[in-house]
This record gives C-alpha cells, structure tokens and sequence, in this order.
C-alpha cells in the first residue's frame, strides 16, 4: 500500500513539473516575441537571463526592443528593461551604444534600481556581432 501512494505521488510530481515546464517554456515565447517591426522571435539566439544580487548588482541578457541616444529596451525574464548607459558604461562586441539595433542580442551588467525594471549598466555586451560571425 504505501509503495503504490510513494508511486501515486512521484507520478504526480513529475506530471505537475512538466505542466510548469510547458507553461514557463510558452511564457517565454510570448515575451520573446517582442521584436522588431512586428516580427516574431521564437527563440532569442541565446538564453534570456536576470540575475540581481544581494548588493543591487546585477546581469541580464535579452533582445532588444528600442532603442535611444543613452538607453535600450531589452527584452528579458520579467518583460522589459531599461538599461540605461553613462559616459562610464563600456561596451563590447560593437563600438558604440548607437551600433546596436532592434532585434540584437544583448548583455548588460550593473546597478538595478529599486523603483523598476532598470538597470544603470556599467557594461553592455552586444552579443549578435559574435553570433553573425560564427555563423559565416
């Protein structure tokens, strides 16, 4: 009796977790499909990734939705984010923050607010330069 109710409820763990799977995974592709000019993205080119430490600091990667003279709106866990750049802020994978366009790949690491989705970058990554080039 007991092996089978052990059973009953491994079987119904497992089956809830690949329903939370299911739903997570189409989660993520409605806010993926943010993307430029109407288009839909079914899957970012990588990962989307939100990581805030206990210190305020924090890392995320998503596709870009917007962009501005000292920002990008970047698409990522959560919806979307505004990072937003200094005169400080390095940027890799392009030579400024005006190179990167709607639908790249990007990184950024630095101090999130406390009052919103932003972040104050002190680098930004934009990792669809290194992906077109692997691929030609």
């Amino acid at each position: 009796m007991k092996k089978s109710i052990a059973m009953s409820l491994t079987v119904g763990t497992l089956l809830v977790a690949s329903v939370a799977f299911a739903q997570t995974d189409t989660m993520m592709h409605k806010d993926s499909a943010a993307m430029s000019g109407g288009s839909m993205m079914m899957h970012p080119p990588a990962p989307m990734i939100l990581i805030v430490n206990s210190d305020g600091t924090g890392r995320l990667r998503g596709v870009v939705s917007a962009v501005s003279s000292t920002s990008l709106t970047v698409a990522a866990w959560g919806g979307p984010w505004i990072v937003s750049a200094t005169s400080n802020t390095k940027t890799l994978g392009t030579n400024a923050l005006s190179e990167i366009k709607v639908g790249d790949y990007v990184g950024a690491m630095g101090l999130v607010s406390e009052d919103a989705p932003s972040m104050t970058a002190t680098i930004i990554r934009d990792w669809t330069t290194k992906h077109d080039a692997m691929m030609h």
